[in-house]
């Protein structure tokens, strides 16, 4: 998420400034403070909105490098030049400390902070430390460990092609520690790279995955059990936000959904990964290798959730309606994805939408009422319009 997006949705600085108090305190063995307002004789830390960083002023050169390398890459190639050069510029030292704004004051200083990379995140803030070439994700202050805790029980268990193993973690969930991986995301590989394979590398290599956790169970029975989440979730919301209307709304859009799905007969329940988008398939152009990162929304699902998420363009959600009619109509996913689905018609079509748009509600009443928000956030108003139009679209 961008550093905006964070600071309307949260009380950003002070979240930050919490997590990274209690995460060094721990990981160094002694009280660390981090304070968002002055502290005569700290260490001060500076952001860079643009880059979604938070560093010191003596920045080292591998630490500068990484966040050059991951801004100059993009697939737009009107983009590769000026932004190579903008990439190059902005990282440069002393323009990382003009244009970064005072954010954070330390005692006592972090020893190694020149090589210390901070990125604040959805529910966590990781830490880049380029001295032990180590990564270490911080749950944030106030936020539930259930998504940590998701991460932690798949990547501790799988052997799978497709993952990164942790080098350590917390048992409670605060923490993770993984190597820093080399490479980009998919989506800033550059416009020449086969890019497409590398996408349908690590398709392959889910879809293995999938089919050894999958097993199938009476889809009347599930979707009971999912609505009943559902429902209970969004009480607890409507709980927690009593002047928000759009809330009181949705109890009969889940029936009418819930209904739909119930259509289906039999389906296939397996552990999906739950954010599959071009950000969250890593390519390493070295090693040939493409791997999933980022599993804290990984559940057992809709055996064909991630496929259909990321066929039907579902995040960001904003051409979501488009490719949902075509899909109905019987038309392919994008990016090719339709092949990773069994050849079925339109009923059975229908019913995988509503089924997929129930589990992704679910997706989202599960990330808002995880995290210490003031409100809802803009992605769950949109999904639950799209919840709303679909509805007419599959009646």
């Amino acid at each position: 998420m961008k550093i905006s997006e964070l600071k309307e949705r949260e009380d950003f600085a002070e979240i930050t400034a919490r997590t990274l108090a209690r995460g060094w305190s721990r990981q160094f063995g002694r009280p660390i403070t981090v304070s968002t307002t002055p502290i005569p004789g700290a260490q001060q830390w500076l952001l860079h909105s643009l880059l979604g960083a938070v560093y010191t002023r003596d920045s080292a050169p591998s630490l500068r490098k990484f966040v050059a390398d991951h801004f100059r890459c993009t697939a737009r190639p009107l983009r590769i030049v000026p932004q190579y050069i903008v990439g190059t510029l902005l990282t440069r030292r002393a323009v990382l400390n003009r244009l970064g704004q005072p954010f954070l004051w330390v005692t006592p200083a972090i020893d190694n902070s020149a090589t210390l990379l901070v990125a604040p995140g959805n529910q966590r803030i990781r830490v880049f430390d380029f001295e032990s070439g180590l990564t270490r994700a911080f749950l944030k202050e106030g936020f539930d460990n259930r998504s940590m805790m998701r991460e932690i029980a798949v990547r501790t268990k799988a052997n799978g092609s497709c993952f990164t193993q942790l080098q350590s973690w917390d048992e409670n969930g605060k923490w993770l520690e993984e190597p820093i991986l080399e490479g980009i995301p998919l989506t800033r590989c550059l416009p020449w790279v086969n890019s497409a394979g590398y996408l349908h590398a690590a398709l392959r290599s889910l879809d293995v995955w999938l089919n050894e956790t999958s097993e199938e169970v009476a889809a009347a029975q599930y979707i009971e059990q999912l609505q009943r989440e559902l429902l209970e979730r969004l009480h607890g919301l409507i709980a927690r936000y009593p002047d928000e209307p759009l809330l009181a709304r949705l109890g009969p859009l889940i029936a009418q959904m819930s209904c739909q799905a119930s259509k289906l007969e039999t389906i296939q329940i397996a552990h999906s990964h739950g954010d599959l988008q071009g950000g969250n398939i890593w390519v390493d152009h070295a090693q040939s290798r493409t791997l999933l990162i980022d599993w804290e929304y990984s559940a057992r699902r809709f055996r064909y959730y991630d496929f259909l998420l990321m066929g039907l363009a579902a995040r960001p959600i904003k051409s979501f309606g488009e490719h949902s009619r075509e899909f109905v109509r019987g038309g392919q996913l994008r990016e090719g994805l339709h092949h990773y689905l069994p050849a079925q018609g339109q009923a059975w079509r229908k019913g995988a939408l509503a089924l997929f748009l129930l589990e992704e509600f679910n997706w989202v009443l599960d990330d808002q009422e995880q995290g210490d928000y003031s409100a809802l956030s803009a992605n769950f108003r949109v999904l639950a319009q799209i919840f709303a139009e679909t509805i007419e679209l599959l009646s």
